[in-house]
């Protein structure tokens, strides 16, 4: 959908049912639109697994060095 559907959408609201600004509406709705884009989506998700692998691993070489403390003593 592209700004001039969405401007399209906005105008067939009737003036009592509009609560903010049309320019404040696409924008919104490009916005809510680029958060759907499949190749934006998949870049997120590889974001977050690359968090979660890089905390597993830092959480790992804690326990490791807690552990070798424990056993020195």
């Amino acid at each position: 959908m592209n700004r001039t559907q969405i401007a399209k959408i906005y105008d067939e609201f009737p003036e009592s049912q509009r609560d903010m600004p049309r320019e404040q509406f696409i924008r919104e709705a490009l916005g809510a639109l680029g958060a759907l884009d499949p190749n934006r989506m998949a870049a997120d998700a590889d974001a977050i697994v690359q968090r979660r692998i890089t905390g597993r691993m830092n959480q790992m070489a804690i326990d490791e060095a807690l552990q070798n403390e424990k056993a020195r003593g």
